[in-house]
């Protein structure tokens, strides 16, 4: 009898509050009956009870009422009554929209993935794939969402359309764009990565970590433009390595600044995927500074300068006193005669292809110990080891394939090619170079 009372009086004061306008509690716990767990939502200050609100052009209200849990499931009651569609319930100190599904059990929220017969969209489940604490069970998620291995977009105020709903195809956020699939179904609009073809062009979105062509500084599946290499054993070295090796196989791809991909830039059969910087015309300059020399050397080292600028090759190696380019001589037991170090810079770059510091060590040991094999003049063979190193710098690889070697300076097959006659770069190595592409 005691409790009977007590329901009656919290009734008629709820009543009073709202006929007079008082309607400022952001939510009340009322009462437990053994069967059913009660409460009462009301709407904030400001608010009005029954305001229309643009969601899916349905009249979605601000609700009061009262959740009752059956079973499994839970549904929400308006005057005694069981709702179905969308509602924007007060729960914990904030609105959230849930759906209440008129096609299952009358009524029941949604959670998970749901389909309102011509959008999809995601209820949070109370706990497992897709759950965050920050939702309560059934509250519409927005933005952002990872469900299983992928990752989907729920529309926000900024990006417009029907709010909350799932969406496909091209997807402008902040700075980047992304694409998330068209499919239908509940397994549409997963984020893409790695190349995608859209209509007839196709576009590189930023794969995963340790995928090919994975860049740190960009989000994953955001639209890549510029140059990116992404085959071989690729991995973009411009913020986690200072030199990388050069495998021959890097087929390097250029993208406009619209995503849209417009072929090949480089050849694997000629050259690397990383070279320096071509000047938008006329010659390439590109300095360097030998130091540690004696007159043997340095004579050595100029005639395999020399051998590339006298070429026509649109290139000028200049020899200074002092850039960040080194030319270096070194005694070594390494089975090397020369070696290029090719550097990027320490700063992310666009440009894949762009290298920023070349450092080249001829190992003075094995160049003494070939010309003493081949009845070579150390001279010859170190200004043609210094032309073949040039040669990298350029962006050229070793052993080009279908090329023989006596007809490129980048073979390193000394009993094929006559290093006392031949110490500078051939015609091969010329119209290579000279393919590659400008700015």
């Amino acid at each position: 009898m005691y409790r009977m009372h007590i329901k009656k009086m919290v009734f008629f004061l709820l009543a009073f509050m709202m006929i007079f306008g008082f309607a400022t509690i952001a939510s009340a716990y009322v009462y437990t009956d053994n069967d059913i767990a009660l409460f009462e939502y009301y709407v904030e200050a400001g608010d009005v009870l029954g305001v229309e609100l643009e969601h899916e052009g349905i009249e979605v209200l601000s609700a009061v009422g009262r959740w009752h849990q059956e079973g499994n499931n839970w549904y929400w009651y308006e005057n005694n009554r069981r709702i179905t569609g969308w509602r924007r319930i007060l729960t914990g100190g904030r609105y959230f929209y849930y759906y209440l599904d008129r096609r299952v059990n009358n009524g029941r929220m949604a959670t998970g993935w749901t389909d309102t017969g011509g959008n999809w969209y995601f209820l949070s489940p109370r706990s497992g794939n897709g759950h965050s604490s920050s939702y309560p069970e059934g509250a519409m998620r927005t933005g952002w969402v990872r469900y299983g291995a992928n990752y989907f977009f729920l529309r926000t105020r900024d990006t417009g359309g029907t709010y909350g709903a799932r969406l496909t195809g091209w997807l402008p956020y902040g700075a980047n764009r992304y694409f998330l699939s068209r499919t239908g179904g509940a397994t549409g609009g997963a984020m893409q990565t790695g190349w995608l073809r859209d209509g007839t062009n196709y576009f590189f979105l930023n794969p995963w970590s340790g995928q090919q062509g994975h860049r740190f500084s960009v989000p994953v599946g955001a639209m890549r433009t510029g140059r990116i290499a992404t085959s071989g054993t690729f991995r973009d070295p411009a913020e986690t390595l200072t030199s990388i090796p050069f495998p021959a196989d890097l087929i390097v791809h250029n993208f406009r600044s619209d995503g849209v991909w417009t072929g090949q830039v480089n050849n694997t059969d000629r050259h690397m995927c990383l070279w320096w910087p071509r000047a938008a015309s006329g010659n390439t300059v590109i300095t360097y500074a030998a130091s540690g020399l004696n007159a043997t050397w340095d004579h050595a080292i100029r005639l395999g300068v020399d051998s590339w600028n006298s070429s026509p090759a649109l290139v000028w190696f200049d020899l200074r006193t002092s850039t960040t380019n080194t030319i270096l001589t070194r005694h070594t037991e390494g089975h090397y005669m020369g070696i290029n170090r090719m550097h990027r810079s320490n700063t992310p770059i666009t440009n894949e292809t762009i290298m920023r510091r070349s450092e080249i060590t001829l190992n003075t040991t094995e160049i003494q110990r070939t010309a003493n094999r081949y009845r070579l003049t150390i001279v010859n063979v170190a200004s043609s080891i210094m032309a073949h190193e040039l040669g990298h710098t350029v962006g050229l690889v070793d052993y080009p394939r279908g090329v023989r070697a006596e007809d490129t300076i980048m073979s390193m097959t000394n009993t094929f090619i006559n290093r006392n006659y031949a110490p500078g770069p051939r015609t091969f190595d010329i119209i290579s170079f000279n393919l590659l592409p400008r700015p």
